[in-house]
């Protein structure tokens, strides 16, 4: 075995780094960084491959493994990328985190290097990341990938399923996707509904967890006049999302055995849902909770230490899904 530097550059419209990054063995860096000679085989692997990557603004992304051969170490790297960028997903929400096979691979035994091959890009923005301090700080993606135990695993594996469905433009796999990322999350066995869980942080709380809720934040939310019948609307949309999941793998339902209306709604539903069940479980990885099992045992905490709570409910949630604004 031997060790080996494998170094990509992201696809297009990516984030626009002010300096590097580093997380855990990773390294992200701007096109700043480069020497003269890795800009240059850079450069051939891109011309190569006839690719249009833009080599003045897409980060560079690289790191070390110890493999048999090339093929075997950037496989091993494409990994260790791959989780990062499920992670950087949450932060950069509009921009394409994706890799290319454009870059290169050096084994450091021999000095031998290898240019890669190209992959798919995707229709995204540039995102401009301002200048931070000198000393890169702890955030949340480092305190993710530093700490194993069940929650950070099932954050990560539910990020990866997001970021599927953010470059999926057929809404019903979207939908899908999206379901995906939140069974990753949350679910224990087989027979386990996910639905009540998206429930409670899309603001419509339920089942014996209740009991444990401020009554004042819960008299707040259901001051809204369309707090019911959003509720319930609600509900019967994430059932039919369910069946639509289970149908679509066991039946083989396509997309245009649904409306465009349907899924519209159901991707709308599962985009909101998604997201702020990531972000209790994110909280409470904060908060130093360590199993499936006591992120449930103190979900009405987590619940009501979302920041805007009441005002994201009211004008964000039951906007998007009070009935005349979803058909």
């Amino acid at each position: 075995m031997a060790n080996f530097l494998v170094v990509k550059i992201l696809e297009n419209s990516g984030p626009c780094l002010p300096s590097t990054f580093v997380y855990r063995d990773i390294e992200i860096r701007p096109p700043k960084a480069d020497t003269d000679k890795e800009r240059a085989l850079i450069e051939n692997s891109i011309k190569e491959n006839n690719q249009d990557l833009d080599i003045a603004l897409n980060a560079r992304i690289c790191c070390i493994v110890r493999a048999n051969n090339i093929n075997d170490a950037v496989s091993i790297a494409d990994d260790k990328f791959t989780e990062l960028l499920d992670l950087k997903s949450r932060e950069y929400t509009m921009s394409n985190l994706a890799l290319s096979n454009c870059g290169f691979v050096k084994n450091l035994e021999t000095s031998k290097i290898e240019l890669l091959t190209r992959k798919k890009s995707y229709d995204f923005g540039n995102v401009f990341i301002r200048q931070p301090s000198i000393v890169q700080t702890c955030n949340q993606t480092q305190y993710v990938l530093l700490h194993d135990n069940e929650l950070t695993e099932r954050y990560k594996k539910s990020l990866h399923w997001s970021r599927h469905s953010k470059h999926e433009k057929n809404l019903h796999l979207k939908v899908i996707f999206d379901w995906f990322a939140v069974e990753a999350l949350l679910k224990e066995g087989q027979n386990d509904n996910v639905a009540p869980y998206i429930r409670w942080f899309l603001g419509f709380p339920n089942g014996k967890s209740c009991q444990y809720l401020d009554g004042g934040i819960k008299d707040k939310l259901e001051s809204h006049d369309k707090y019911a019948i959003t509720g319930k609307r609600l509900s019967d949309a994430l059932e039919q999302i369910r069946i639509l999941r289970n149908d679509s793998i066991h039946h083989g339902s396509r997309k245009i055995d649904y409306t465009p209306q349907q899924l519209c709604f159901y991707s709308q539903v599962m985009l909101m849902g998604t997201a702020r069940c990531q972000d209790a479980v994110l909280r409470a990885i904060s908060l130093k909770l360590n199993t499936l099992q006591e992120f449930k045992d103190y979900i009405s905490c987590i619940f009501e230490q979302k920041e805007h709570l009441i005002s994201d409910i009211h004008g964000t949630v039951i906007h998007l899904l009070a009935e005349e604004n979803a058909t």
